[in-house]
């Protein structure tokens, strides 16, 4: 590790004062060395409304600092707070493409650019990007692989949610959910009032949906998406057990009859 001394200027600018901190970073600690502080002008409820007057105050609290601290200034961070500045939690989810499922770099830089590329509510703009812990599930299973545990905790109590989902193949050839956002939305409800915290947002969701129909090359078919309570310790009031969530795609013929889906068949309830 470097032994290089970089010296730090933390600058907060505020409606009263702007103030100064500097700091001695070595690689491993920072220590301040020194503070400025001057009277704020040119910025009215944290919004800069003189920029000429804002950065000769901002300049002589800096200057100040370096004064105090012995010290010229290498970087400078600036703290800066309001309803101007916001923050957007975006998600984005991939198939780890490896075979024997092992994340590298470019699995990584995907999920980044992904989730980087949602769009912002207009008027806004991107100004810094956090990066958030990774979250690693969602692997496509074989068949005969998809497996749990005789005492996951949903087989005994029945705690669980799920949905049935079609998938159709139109006229042109194309394979069309149906109403998938409305089934996932209720699928999410449902694990809400079974109070289960389902790691996957709505969207994730949906896409793996869709992935799950994609990877098994299905024209038409059923989707099974389940929320369940996998394998911990037992009792109703139980908080040990994970929460699983699982898609399984396969054939199923209509509940009506193939005749059913070209006659539209239906049945009329009176009141």
């Amino acid at each position: 590790m470097s032994s290089r001394i970089t010296i730090i200027g933390a600058v907060e600018i505020g409606t009263a004062k702007i103030s100064v901190l500097v700091g001695e970073y070595n690689g491993r600690e920072l220590a301040i060395i020194g503070r400025g502080e001057c009277a704020s002008r040119g910025v009215i409820k944290g919004t800069v409304v003189d920029y000429k007057a804002a950065s000769e105050s901002t300049h002589a609290a800096l200057e100040q600092a370096e004064h105090d601290a012995g010290e010229r200034i290498d970087v400078v961070f600036l703290a800066q707070t309001g309803a101007h500045l916001e923050g957007f939690y975006n998600e984005a989810a991939v198939n780890v493409k490896a075979s024997d499922n092992m994340i590298d770099a470019s699995d990584v830089r995907t999920v980044c650019d992904l989730a980087k590329a949602k769009q912002l509510p207009d008027g806004r703009m991107i100004v810094h990007h956090i990066r958030r812990p990774f979250r690693v599930d969602g692997r496509l299973v074989p068949w005969d692989d998809a497996t749990e545990h005789l005492l996951a905790h949903t087989m005994h109590y029945g705690v669980g949610a799920f949905e049935g989902i079609r998938a159709y193949e139109r006229s042109d050839g194309k394979t069309q959910i149906f109403r998938l956002r409305e089934h996932v939305e209720r699928l999410l409800d449902s694990s809400m009032i079974c109070t289960m915290d389902v790691p996957f947002t709505r969207d994730q969701l949906m896409a793996a949906c869709i992935d799950v129909v994609k990877s098994n090359k299905m024209s038409s078919c059923y989707l099974r998406p389940l929320v369940y309570m996998g394998y911990g310790a037992l009792g109703l009031g139980s908080l040990e057990p994970p929460i699983r969530t699982m898609i399984a795609c396969y054939e199923w013929g209509s509940y009506l009859g193939d005749e059913g889906l070209q006659q539209f068949t239906y049945k009329k309830i009176d009141e």
